[in-house]
Formats: structure tokens, C-alpha cells, sequence
């Protein structure tokens, strides 16, 4: 099988996977923005997999309510104020986060995109993106972080690991020892989601 057939298929299964969201919302918007069960979330698990989905008409601003709750309660806290949001939880081996953040997009907009060009560079390396995975899922030692395949000489490791605390994706509790501190767990979760959906 040529490379063309897997991008081909990758494609399809992409394809694929959006019709299928595409009637899981429609199922929705057709029961009026109720899922089935009593109590229960939509099909998704919490309605926060929705994104495009518009109010574009008065029948489907229930379901848009009821799907889009993100929205909705950002219209409640923000009324007739645009605003940007994100939030998450996430059971990392050192425990639980829980984390929010929200703020006006006017207030977004007006922000020199620039100011972010450090903290976004230091992600973009395949090697400190792989060792934030692996601090993530609980490899927290400089031994261990350099002994993993593909992370080059413990030179360049210490190199990487210090750029990522240099600009907050990590820091060092103590000598040896690294963690993403709790408050950029979701940020960071949310910029890879953004990345690859």
C-alpha cells in the first residue's frame, strides 16, 4: 500500500468520523436539544464537543442551549458581550486538575498576539512536546526522561527541559524532579486539541 492510500484512508476516516458528529447533532437538534435519558448530557459525554454550532434560527436555540452549555453560561456571565473560554479536568498520576479560564474577546483582541511567540516556540519542538506528554503521564525524573527513545543526548534533554520551564510549561519541584504545573495542565491540553481536531 503507497503513502497516497494511507493519506487517502486517513482522509475517509476523517470524513467519516464528521458525518457521524454531524448526525449525532442533528439527532439532537431533532429531539430539541434533549438527549435521551433523564438528566443525562448528550452523546458526546457533555455537550463541549460542539464546536461550530450556531444559533441561527429561534427552534434551534434550545438545542443550542442545551448542547452549547459552554455558550449558554457564557452569555449568562458575559450578557451582550462576546468572551472566550476553555476549561477541563484531568486525572494526571500526581492527582486531579481542575482548571478554568475566560475572558472578553474584545479584551483578547487587543492583546499583542507577539507576547505569546515565546511561550507557543517552546512548544513547537517534537522533542519538548514529547517530554510534556511524558511528564504528563508520570515520568517526572531527568534519568528517566532522557533514557526515552528519541529524546536525544541528556545535554540536549536539560536543554529542552529548561526552555520548557523558562517559559512556564514546567517547573522543578526539586532538583531532578519536573512537573507541569497545575495551572497550565488544561492550556496546554486545550492547545493540543485545538492542534490536532
Amino acid at each position: 500500500m503507497t503513502d497516497v492510500d494511507d493519506v487517502e484512508r486517513d482522509r475517509v476516516e476523517v470524513l467519516e468520523d464528521r458525518i457521524g458528529a454531524l448526525e449525532e447533532r442533528l439527532a439532537l437538534l431533532e429531539r430539541g436539544g434533549k438527549s435521551p435519558g433523564a438528566g443525562s448530557t448528550d452523546s458526546t459525554g457533555s455537550g463541549a464537543d460542539s464546536p461550530g454550532l450556531r444559533a441561527d434560527t429561534a427552534a434551534t436555540s434550545a438545542a443550542v442551549s442545551e448542547s452549547a452549555w459552554i455558550l449558554t453560561e457564557s452569555a449568562r456571565r458575559y450578557p451582550g458581550m462576546d468572551a472566550v473560554h476553555f476549561a477541563g479536568t484531568a486525572q494526571l498520576p500526581e492527582g486531579p486538575v481542575a482548571w478554568q479560564w475566560g475572558r472578553p474577546t474584545a479584551e483578547l483582541l487587543g492583546r499583542d498576539f507577539a507576547d505569546a511567540g515565546e511561550r507557543l516556540a517552546a512548544l513547537s519542538h517534537p522533542v519538548r512536546l514529547a517530554l510534556v506528554q511524558a511528564v504528563l503521564a508520570g515520568t517526572s525524573t531527568s534519568a528517566d526522561l532522557t533514557a526515552l527513545p528519541g529524546m536525544g543526548t541528556s545535554g540536549q534533554v536539560y536543554h529542552h527541559l529548561h526552555q520548557l520551564a523558562a517559559t512556564g510549561w514546567l517547573q522543578s519541584p526539586r532538583r531532578g524532579h519536573w512537573r507541569v504545573p497545575a495551572d497550565r495542565v488544561v492550556p496546554l491540553l486545550v492547545i493540543i486539541m485545538a492542534a490536532t481536531d
